[in-house]
């Protein structure tokens, strides 16, 4: 097989696995979901976007230092399960995420291999089809506890938890005080009104 160094190189078609993305030798950031690859820019970005991220993801480091688990932002990847690299077929690059520090989740050089109990992706109109479409049923998926989807554009975040049966289902909005809490890590509320200040 020949080595892939540019993005051109990579087919619609094929089906890649996390094994084949450590032998790309591009820069550019990409996305494999189900096997799929999809091409990742942050240039693309707003300045709400960042914003938005930043101060989630502070507010989540200030509120909740708990050594037991990382909080990690864009751009570390996150492949999630537990597979080996050929049998992997999902690598993601969510906003903030939120995993515990204990096997069989584990960082290495490429990023964190696991599952995350939080994950928040900050959508807008690029990403939205898919935050709402094929990361919500990735997510879902490999039981990742909570997902936020938030829009800094409308103002919006929609939140959703795992059932018993390992379903999505949205939860209510926020208390009075404008307090958003987290539902898989107990203790956390991130405040709404900072977010979109």
């Amino acid at each position: 097989m020949a080595t892939i160094t540019t993005l051109s190189q990579l087919d619609p078609n094929n089906h890649y696995s996390y094994s084949d993305y450590l032998t790309w030798e591009f820069g550019e950031w990409v996305e494999i979901i189900g096997g799929q690859c999809t091409i990742f820019s942050t240039p693309g970005k707003s300045p709400a976007h960042q914003q938005v991220v930043g101060r989630i993801g502070m507010q989540v480091t200030q509120k909740w230092p708990d050594p037991a688990y990382e909080i990690w932002s864009l751009p570390l990847p996150l492949i999630l399960g537990y597979e080996e690299p050929e049998d992997s077929f999902n690598l993601v690059l969510p906003d903030v995420y939120v995993i515990r520090r204990e096997s069989p989740n584990y960082l290495d050089e490429r990023g964190w291999h696991g599952v995350p109990d939080w994950i928040l992706e900050v959508t807008d109109a690029r990403t939205d089809e898919t935050d709402q479409g094929a990361k919500y049923h990735l997510y879902q998926y490999f039981g990742v506890r909570e997902y936020w989807i938030v829009s800094p554009d409308t103002r919006q975040i929609v939140r959703y938890v795992l059932n018993p049966d390992g379903l999505y289902q949205p939860v209510a909005e926020q208390d009075r005080a404008g307090q958003l809490w987290v539902q898989a890590l107990p203790g956390l509320a991130l405040d709404s009104n900072e977010l979109f200040r």
